[in-house]
């Protein structure tokens, strides 16, 4: 195993420190990384930092390793050469129906850099999401998950049975999170989301409700606890990944990152299929 594909295995495990001793043998630049890891790493252990911080930093060093390892001098030229049209990966997208105004000017961003396919799949409130993980992303396809207050609220449902099989589809970047606001990084949101379905799981099992059991009821409690149960894994395994911001004025620079994404976890799953 040559040392990309080794500090590659390494970062897929989340062995950061292991990972930025092996880059350093490729590139002296590596330092700098490892100086910014230290120092978080000093701070968590200080309690200057909290552990959400300390893995959020963690998980952009380790984005900034990969693509430091995959750099290159020869600059890059315009996405819409990047693929052949035949080798143009399959993108797809999964949004909360609330978010379609940044579905479809997401996918009109595509279309102008020659991506000239794009699914869209809304997620719905209760829906499951993990299926469609596993069916698209597993598949060496891309998913680009829209990250919102909406789809937190609603479309996220399902994934307690797969979450190892979604934190590492968001490692090796088939599943791209992309951000619409700050929800996911926001502790009031998070609060105040936990006390509500906390709430509507206590009313719905109070003596009067439970007289009259039901599908209605069974489905409305299983659904409820679902979504009380998976919120905070979701959310901690979005703040331990490095999660594209296209919102804020942020858009045209997020979407480049995205493309960039693409491109060089292609490269990687056509190296190793070779």
């Amino acid at each position: 195993m040559d040392k990309k594909a080794q500090i590659q295995e390494l970062i897929s495990l989340g062995k950061t420190e292991e990972a930025l001793e092996l880059l350093e043998q490729l590139t002296s630049d590596a330092i700098l990384l490892q100086s910014r890891y230290n120092v978080a790493k000093r701070h968590y252990s200080m309690g200057v930092i909290d552990f959400s911080e300390w893995s959020r930093t963690q998980a952009q060093i380790r984005y900034a390793a990969l693509e430091m390892m995959n750099a290159t001098k020869i600059s890059a030229p315009a996405f819409k050469n990047l693929f052949a049209i035949n080798d143009r990966p399959e993108i797809y997208l999964a949004y909360n129906i609330k978010d379609g105004n940044y579905a479809r000017q997401i996918k009109q961003y595509l279309e102008t850099k020659g991506i000239s396919f794009v699914d869209h799949t809304i997620l719905h409130a209760g829906q499951s999401l993990s299926d469609f993980v596993i069916n698209k992303a597993l598949k060496s396809e891309f998913i680009l998950v829209l990250v919102s207050e909406n789809s937190l609220k609603g479309g996220w449902t399902d994934l307690e049975n797969h979450l190892d099989v979604f934190s590492n589809s968001l490692i090796q970047r088939n599943v791209i999170p992309l951000a619409l606001d700050n929800a996911y990084t926001n502790q009031i949101f998070l609060k105040e989301e936990m006390s509500k379905l906390e709430e509507q799981l206590d009313i719905i099992d109070t003596p009067s409700r439970k007289k009259h059991i039901s599908d209605e009821y069974l489905n409305k409690k299983a659904s409820l606890t679902v979504r009380f149960n998976n919120l905070p894994k979701i959310v901690q395994r979005l703040r331990n990944v490095l999660v594209i911001d296209i919102y804020g004025g942020q858009f045209e620079l997020g979407m480049e990152k995205v493309l960039q994404t693409i491109k060089r976890t292609t490269e990687r799953i056509a190296s190793a299929a070779t």
